[in-house]
């Protein structure tokens, strides 16, 4: 390390020195007020709060209005306050905005208006900026008191450094400007109302007074706006079903009469309801993006014949989706989501483009309301229509009660690139069939009543089945409203992989499930959103039966007679081909030998040098020789058009083509012809699909 001589130091230590002494003065500077109050050998204090009050006249009407609420007593009492003392000008201009007189208004109302005017603790302007600098904090409890709540209302102060002041990282002035319709002042604001520079931080001997050319007018709580305001009182109305009066322990009392006196506090049963935000509580800042009456009813109209034309028939479990999709926590303006918002249920993405207007102040948080109705995941995508009509209230059941409901109401999944700093979102689609409740009774499927233990994963198979994941498929391709990229396809004849990984064939307007032999219609009644298609089918499709592993689908196949005894009457030889056979976590094709293909080979190994016969091969050379006729992928005749290159498990290669609708396998042997795929062909289970061949596959 190099030595720094003495006369090399001089001027570092200087600077050094120079910007600790800096540091100190300003600090001591930003402290002084605090230090000065809790120095009890210190005289300038200033007088008591009401003495200073009526020492200025510009608060003598602000003074008379304490005395007469005997407010003036209780800031006598031992404790500091702060007080946003409004000018006798501020008074004037509220009388002539409000029509009221101070000097004749009711006791109590004009004791709760002067209470919200006092704040609890010492405060000044630099404290204002240091608690937001810390903690954010913006809210105050005032003695303005809730009595339904038993809860002081809050004011909101806004300090220099949320305007961007004093190197803040966010400016919020355009945001604040849009919610209270004033700008910043140059000392600090309240609620919507500048402290004016001349009569701001005046000491007293218990507090501060910072005067204020405005009456601060106490904003409503978030629950009491949304009932009481015209243009969302429908949702403030669906809020309140999900509120509920609890005995608050600490607020009962016994009276002078002897009788048990309960003050109740508003709260919602988060147990019982999953809402961990309470707009009814004015301790909790809440943020809340409200669907207006019209957007409301504009979105329910269509299923409003289902519940008698009454929002107050829809069920609890939709509306509270409602509820949890509309509100976030914390106080957030515009300039908090850019690019998102995360509510209580969800991720809400371009959220700006839905606050068109201008948040409005409640007394815990903001409210915006929206012209159109921010629905629901679980309502605005595939499972809409399912999860909104009664009708099909038993495949919402198994939907939500799988957990496939959480799956099919996403549109878009996280991508790999980065985007403006944050991680692009990719579209997903999805083709769902719908299926009534009707349906599920004819099928003899109880969804309420699952026979066993295993019974949720046997509802979750049945419901994946119904759908095809990560591609729409729809006979209106040309509908505007895809939504975010999704490119639907024409929903032609062929095969389609379920989500379940077991494949449904469409074919001459018909869907082949499991059960072959039973085929479902399916007409072109559909319905679009935003991240796929629901078709609506009148009776349930289902996939293979669960018991019917590779194994079984190989028994029960004429074709495979032989192969099929060959395993069941040598199972310790072919152990790990019936290992795979019935592990359904896998999924295999079994290009299976028929029985004719097998006798001909056999007949062929005679005269041909270098190939044995299959019963006089070894019991290796038995187990390499099914295992080149099998693959780790489901193959159905007519799901692909272009040839694919696939391994077997043995590790030996084979191409798979399309000829003349057929489905042909090519061992890549010169002196073999290509095996066909013939009779009991597709013949699928719950782990992969048997195709019996007419030649045996001999890849070298």
């Amino acid at each position: 390390m190099k030595k720094v001589r003495w006369k090399e130091g001089i001027p570092i230590l200087f600077k050094l020195c120079f910007v600790c002494i800096g540091l100190t003065m300003v600090l001591c500077q930003c402290d002084d007020k605090f230090d000065k109050y809790y120095d009890t050998s210190s005289n300038d204090l200033g007088a008591p709060i009401i003495d200073q009050l009526q020492a200025d006249q510009d608060f003598s009407v602000f003074l008379d209005a304490l005395k007469k609420t005997e407010l003036d007593k209780f800031l006598t009492k031992g404790s500091v306050y702060t007080i946003f003392a409004p000018t006798n000008a501020a008074f004037q201009k509220y009388e002539q905005k409000t029509g009221l007189q101070v000097s004749s208004m009711d006791v109590d109302q004009l004791r709760d208006l002067l209470s919200y005017h006092i704040v609890y603790g010492l405060h000044y302007q630099y404290s204002f900026d240091k608690d937001y600098k810390n903690d954010g904090l913006v809210s105050y409890d005032t003695r303005w008191m809730d009595e339904a709540n038993h809860q002081a209302k809050q004011v909101s102060i806004y300090p220099s450094r949320f305007f961007g002041r004093q190197s803040s990282l966010k400016d919020y002035s355009q945001d604040y400007q849009e919610v209270y319709g004033t700008s910043f002042a140059e000392t600090f604001n309240v609620d919507g109302i500048p402290v004016l520079s001349s009569k701001m931080d005046i000491d007293c001997e218990n507090g501060t007074i910072q005067g204020i050319d405005e009456v601060l007018e106490p904003p409503l709580r978030m629950d009491n706006f949304l009932l009481e305001n015209d243009q969302v009182n429908l949702f403030g109305e669906i809020l309140e079903r999900f509120d509920t009066l609890v005995v608050d322990p600490e607020n009962t009392y016994t009276n002078e009469e002897g009788v048990l006196v309960e003050a109740f506090k508003k709260q919602y049963t988060r147990q019982k309801y999953g809402i961990p935000l309470n707009p009814a509580d004015e301790s909790e800042l809440v943020t809340a993006i409200v669907p207006s009456n019209t957007a409301l009813n504009q979105f329910f109209e269509p299923y409003n014949q289902y519940y008698d034309n009454s929002l107050d028939n829809y069920p609890d479990d939709i509306m509270l989706l409602v509820v949890k999709n509309a509100l976030a926590m914390g106080k957030k303006f515009k300039l908090d989501m850019p690019l998102s918002l995360r509510t209580i249920s969800n991720t809400i993405y371009g959220i700006k483009d839905w606050l068109t207007s201008p948040a409005k102040p409640v007394s815990n948080g903001l409210v915006y309301v929206t012209d159109k109705m921010l629905a629901p995941k679980e309502l605005a995508s595939v499972t809409g229509d399912i999860m909104l009509n009664p009708e099909y209230s038993d495949m919402k059941f198994a939907l939500t009660y799988t957990g496939v409901l959480n799956t099919l109401s996403k549109a878009t999944r996280p991508g790999t690139d980065i985007v403006d700093g944050v991680r692009e979102r990719i579209p997903v689609g999805y083709t769902v069939f719908a299926v009534p409740n009707s349906a599920w009774d004819e099928a003899g499927i109880d969804v309420y009543n699952l026979p066993d233990e295993n019974g949720k994963k046997y509802l979750r198979s049945i419901v994946e089945f119904l759908v095809v994941k990560d591609s729409v498929y729809a006979f209106d391709t040309s509908y505007e409203e895809y939504g975010k990229g999704i490119e639907p396809y024409q929903f032609r004849d062929g095969y389609y992989e379920s989500m379940n990984g077991t494949y449904f064939e469409k074919r001459e307007g018909l869907l082949y499930g499991g059960d072959r032999e039973n085929p479902i219609a399916i007409t072109t009644n559909e319905k679009h959103y935003e991240n796929g298609t629901v078709h609506f089918i009148d009776k349930l499709l289902l996939g293979p039966d669960a018991s019917m592993n590779l194994l079984n689908v190989l028994g029960a196949n004429p074709d495979c007679g032989l192969i099929y005894a060959e395993l069941e009457n040598n199972p310790e030889t072919y152990s790990s081909l019936v290992t795979e056979f019935t592990d359904n976590s896998n999924t295999f094709t079994f290009f299976c030998p028929s029985d004719a293909a097998l006798a001909a080979y056999n007949t062929w190994a005679e005269s041909t040098e270098g190939y044995t016969k299959f019963s006089d091969m070894t019991d290796e050379e038995k187990v390499v020789f099914l295992k080149n006729h099998l693959i780790r992928k489901r193959i159905f005749q007519g799901a692909f058009s272009e040839d694919q290159r696939i391994w077997t498990t043995s590790g030996k290669e084979l191409i798979i083509k399309m000829v003349g609708g057929e489905l042909m396998v090519d061992d890549q042997n010169p002196i073999t012809e290509d095996a066909m795929a013939i009779g009991q062909k597709n013949d699928q289970g719950v782990n992969g699909v048997v195709q019996p061949m007419d030649k045996v596959l001999l890849p070298q």
